[in-house]
């Protein structure tokens, strides 16, 4: 997710990029254990997602492809996995969401009603989990959700 604050700190915006975009990720220097660094060659037309450490990437990649996908150079970057959006939705006592339908997802678990509802911890993981329960299966309909 791109994120921009707004220089007052009034308002937020939210880019949600989906891991299954095709797009063309830039060959990019990559930092080993040893402190060498070694050159990752670029691909064309293949997932963001392999952007997120794979084929020995590191999150310097992810930003490089970010910047070239929507022109925007980040300030900071932060990396989060799923303990990370469990405690911090517990954090802030839950994150308001709004479904169009009622969701029952076997596969994540995700058991909403339609309408208002406030999601955290394991629940709050499940609705970014959940796939099949939404349109297509793909990401484009979980962000749209």
């Amino acid at each position: 997710i791109l994120f921009h604050v707004s220089e007052d700190r009034t308002n937020a915006t939210a880019l949600s990029i989906p891991r299954d975009l095709k797009t063309r990720i830039p060959e990019c220097e990559t930092k080993q254990p040893d402190g060498s660094t070694v050159v990752v060659p670029g691909i064309e037309k293949e997932r963001f997602n392999v952007t997120l450490g794979q084929d020995g990437r590191d999150p310097g990649c992810t930003m490089k492809t970010v910047a070239e996908i929507t022109g925007v150079e980040a300030d900071h970057f932060m990396m989060v996995d799923f303990n990370a959006v469990k405690e911090l939705t517990t954090a802030v006592n839950g994150v308001p969401v709004c479904m169009a339908k009622p969701v029952k997802d076997p596969k994540s678990h995700l058991d909403l009603p339609a309408g208002p509802s406030t999601v955290q911890g394991e629940q709050a993981l499940a609705l970014l989990r959940t796939r099949s329960s939404f349109g297509n299966s793909s990401d484009l309909d979980r962000i749209k959700v």
